[in-house]
């Protein structure tokens, strides 16, 4: 971002459809940005804006932070606030009961941008205590005689994460301040998410209009969840304790209705082999790279769902990609953060399939940078192979219509 603004200072508005963790919003307020975005998973929504929307003074953060400790300490009930199915298989009695304390103590703070950073805190509260293993984002139970022995306090855990994070959303604020795009504790551009599936619509075009943005800066999924990082699955258990109305007006129980439902909502979450086998003639149109991937699969007699998979991903990717390309003004950078996967010992080509796709449609290649992908926990275990290690950062120009500005 610091680099692309130093080539073009007139940008003012960036895009991401695929917000994630909120690390594109953070790093483009630091350069005074309008914000624009969407994920289709609520837990993504609430940690970015819990990240990003301010509002709030330094000292009643701290306050309400104290009072929400005190308020779990004085709650001596022992109800069980929330109840979904196999419930016990995921937490403990008394780890459920201290969670429920949390959560009426979040419940009871009146300003939602504070409830909204208490909640992003208990999300990972839940993860921690939880049975769950936490070295990949699948869910996956811990074996029966560890779960027994396992002794760990939610409110603890709380108590030290809300510790680490005051400082951490007070100094992201002041180093905002202190670039002067803080006034009466908010930040002076617009800040827009929202829950949705680029599939679909997306809710940042029709917020503006169409050709509106100028920089796009997004990290998008390698493939369907299911066989990447089933993100979705690792909201699953906290989002059972969160409550929805504070998230989006959208999230709701339907995100919950299984551990993959989220995941089967995102790129290439429905897979139809009769239907899939139709479409790949279209698909191999677009792409070069992809038509190559699919004689590959043929020639090793890979098992059909592995190409239906690939397949799903890229035609919803290329819905999805038109209203992204759409959205961008004549000359806009775009960055993307891509990495390649393998199936069945033969490697999806991402990047090449990317850069093929967006030639097609008058945006071209400026440059690209390889880099390690070092804090993700990455499936490598997956049955169908080691999926990634290096990720590359693209950074794409969008041409104007009837030839090439050398902007």
């Amino acid at each position: 971002i610091e680099l692309i603004i130093g080539v073009k200072p007139s940008i003012s508005t960036m895009l991401d459809p695929y917000v994630g963790a909120g690390t594109t919003f953070t790093a483009a307020m630091s350069y005074g940005l309008e914000c624009y975005g969407q994920d289709i998973n609520p837990l993504a929504i609430l940690v970015t804006k819990a990240k990003t929307e301010l509002g709030w003074s330094d000292q009643n953060l701290r306050d309400a932070f104290n009072d929400v400790i005190a308020f779990i300490k004085a709650d001596n009930k022992s109800d069980i606030s929330v109840y979904f199915p196999n419930m016990e298989k995921w937490f403990k009695p008394d780890v459920s009961i201290s969670l429920s304390k949390i959560r009426r103590a979040i419940q009871a703070q009146k300003e939602i941008q504070i409830r909204r950073i208490l909640w992003a805190i208990f999300a990972e509260t839940v993860r921690l205590t939880s049975n769950d293993r936490t070295s990949t984002y699948k869910l996956h139970a811990r074996p029966a005689s560890e779960i027994v022995i396992r002794n760990i306090s939610p409110i603890a855990v709380f108590e030290n994460l809300l510790k680490q994070s005051t400082q951490d959303v007070i100094n992201f604020k002041s180093s905002l301040s202190r670039a002067g795009f803080v006034i009466d504790d908010r930040y002076t551009r617009k800040i827009k998410l929202f829950l949705g599936n680029t599939v679909e619509t997306l809710f940042a075009q029709q917020e503006k209009e169409t050709g509106s943005f100028d920089l796009l800066v997004t990290s998008p999924p390698y493939g369907d969840n299911t066989s990447t990082v089933p993100y979705g699955q690792h909201a699953y258990l906290p989002l059972q304790w969160i409550d929805h109305a504070d998230i989006d007006p959208n999230s709701n129980a339907s995100f919950l209705r299984t551990t993959q439902e989220i995941d089967r909502r995102s790129l290439g979450g429905h897979t139809s082999k009769k239907f899939i086998d139709e479409k790949t003639a279209e698909l191999e149109q677009h792409s070069a790279s992809l038509a190559n991937v699919f004689s590959c699969f043929k020639k090793s007699e890979q098992p059909p769902d592995r190409k239906a998979r690939i397949a799903s991903f890229y035609l919803d990717f290329i819905i999805a990609l038109d209203r992204i390309v759409s959205s961008l003004v004549d000359n806009a950078y775009l960055v993307w953060t891509i990495g390649n996967r393998n199936v069945g010992g033969i490697e999806i080509p991402n990047d090449q399939i990317l850069i093929e796709l967006l030639s097609s449609r008058r945006t071209v290649l400026v440059v690209d940078i390889n880099r390690n992908i070092h804090f993700k926990r990455m499936p490598n275990k997956n049955k169908i192979t080691q999926l990634m290690g290096t990720e590359k950062i693209m950074i794409f120009r969008k041409q104007p219509n009837g030839g090439v500005n050398n902007e």
